[in-house]
């Protein structure tokens, strides 16, 4: 259902809801020269690696039904994977004008929701060597989410002969779309099957549910107590115009952090340092409110069985990010003593079961209270957190792209009406990047935004090595990025968390 709702939410002119990730590559590690011809070789050999590269939506009239998946029969390359070069000399802040651009532009819904953009000429950008060329993906978040949009970008890096042995043993084969009869039909099918479905979802799992509820009344299971997000100016209306940045780091530097502090873990070093560069922009603004600013933080329930599967496998928690805490430990300290309630909580109620239950509701109602909810003036969303973080976990061995070395890069998510501000944290190849996207209307000056998360970061990484806990981190400066036939009917399965791994993408699958 998560998959719809992306699809639904899609507004051109507003909320555009496709994810970026950038990698930055040095040709100087390869063998061969890497040239934009060789880079579409290299998708042309690996496409069959992730299912997403082919696949595109088909939606069905007025939205009765969740829309769904099929292999595109009209798969054209050269339209996803696409060239730009900076002018001289190739700075920083060029590179961002350009990432800016493309990722302010709406995906062509109509194909497969994905594009790569090969941009050359970053000859002037601190950090990186001369020479080095960016691979921007932009992915539609209806197609992947996090871990599924990484598991399309390493299918790239990996080398020549892991690649080989990962390739499907079945053809891949086009299916044609079907047409708006049949897709009615389907619908009308499902419109009567599904309240059935939904019934029979709740009885399976209402047990379960009673059983939390017993457990949560005697105090076995403590749920996490609700916060209460404040209004800031990333909760108002957004336009489709984005600005994206991050700052990198080396991961073993988080690592000595987190170690550094009793019990913390990567992730809540992360919202620490976030809370802070909140917490430093605010501030300035003169807008830093007394209460705590709240995140929304995606958590994956993507289990090992569903790797490759695609689409989109995530719960959400709302924490605070203890904004209201000046020094940087106290902050990790308090994030962590939360994060910790609700990984708790999540694990006794077993999250998958609300999941579940949620997927087999009617795609016919998805849809009218979607086209409802986007009628609503944006002013009068519920405010529910300020700020989304969520971690894109990466393979941590070197990686490089036809020999060239990954350097440097960071990721960057949809922005949407009442959240204005999206961290994205990836990890890949030894280096953590924390990356972000905001509304170019609420955040003029993203250029201080990152710099508040550099600040935030050494902030914190004196206060760890002031208070004899750890050494201070290695002086490694952050590497920045930038300155984001008859055609049969389709499958009416609902739940992306039930569908398994398949070799070959011979069916269509829901949205």
């Amino acid at each position: 259902m998560a998959d719809a709702l992306f699809v639904l939410t899609e507004q051109p002119s507003r909320n555009t809801q496709h994810i970026g990730m950038i990698f930055l590559f040095d040709p100087s590690t390869a063998e061969e020269p890497v040239t934009f011809e060789s880079i579409v070789d290299l998708f042309r050999r690996r496409i069959p690696l992730a299912r997403g590269f082919r696949e595109k939506l088909v939606r069905v009239p007025m939205d009765l039904d969740y829309p769904y998946w099929i292999n595109d029969d009209s798969f054209d390359l050269e339209f996803h994977v696409r060239q730009a070069a900076l002018p001289r000399p190739g700075t920083r802040r060029q590179f961002l004008t350009t990432a800016n651009r493309i990722m302010s532009l709406p995906i062509d819904m109509s194909r497969p929701l994905w594009e790569a953009w090969v941009v050359e000429g970053l000859d002037n950008m601190d950090d990186v060597p001369k020479g080095t060329f960016a691979l921007l993906f932009k992915m539609h978040h209806s197609a992947v989410d996090g871990i599924s949009g990484m598991e399309m970008v390493t299918a790239l890096l990996e080398d020549e002969s892991i690649a080989q042995a990962k390739m499907p043993t079945e053809p891949w084969e086009a299916e044609p779309v079907p047409d708006q009869a049949t897709l009615l039909r389907q619908a009308i099918g499902s419109s009567f099957s599904s309240p059935m479905k939904l019934a029979n979802a709740l009885l399976r799992n209402l047990p379960t549910i009673a059983s939390d509820r017993r457990k949560m009344n005697s105090g076995e299971i403590i749920k996490p107590a609700k916060v209460k997000a404040p209004k800031t100016r990333f909760n108002s209306p957004v336009t489709p115009h984005k600005v994206i940045d991050g700052r990198s780091f080396a991961f073993e530097d988080i690592r000595r952090i987190k170690n550094a502090i009793p019990g913390a873990t990567v992730n809540d070093v992360v919202v620490g340092i976030v809370g802070g560069a909140l917490r430093r922009y605010l501030t300035d603004k003169g807008e830093l409110p007394d209460t705590s600013l709240v995140v929304t933080v995606p958590i994956s329930m993507r289990t090992q069985d569903q790797e490759g599967t695609g689409g989109n496998q995530l719960s959400f928690s709302f924490i605070p990010a203890h904004t209201d805490i000046a020094d940087p430990v106290a902050r990790v300290e308090a994030v962590g003593a939360v994060m910790r309630e609700v990984k708790a909580y999540n694990k006794a109620v077993d999250a998958r079961t609300l999941a579940k239950t949620t997927a087999a509701m009617p795609g016919m109602l998805i849809g009218l209270a979607m086209r409802t909810m986007m009628t609503l003036p944006a002013n009068d969303l519920m405010i529910m957190s300020n700020a989304v973080i969520t971690n894109v976990p990466g393979p941590m061995e070197p990686k490089s792209l036809l020999g060239a070395r990954y350097v440097a890069g960071f990721a960057a998510g949809p922005s949407a009406d009442g959240i204005g501000l999206i961290h994205a944290i990836t990890s890949l190849s030894g280096i953590l990047s924390i990356g972000f996207s905001a509304c170019r209307e609420l955040m003029p000056d993203s250029e201080f935004y990152g710099q508040c998360i550099q600040e935030s970061y050494e902030e914190l990484a004196a206060a760890v090595a002031e208070r004899g806990k750890a050494p201070a981190p290695t002086a490694r400066k952050p590497k920045a990025a930038a300155k984001k036939r008859e055609a049969s009917p389709p499958r009416t399965a609902k739940s992306a968390a039930n569908r398994k791994p398949r070799a070959s993408a011979k069916s269509p699958r829901p949205a």
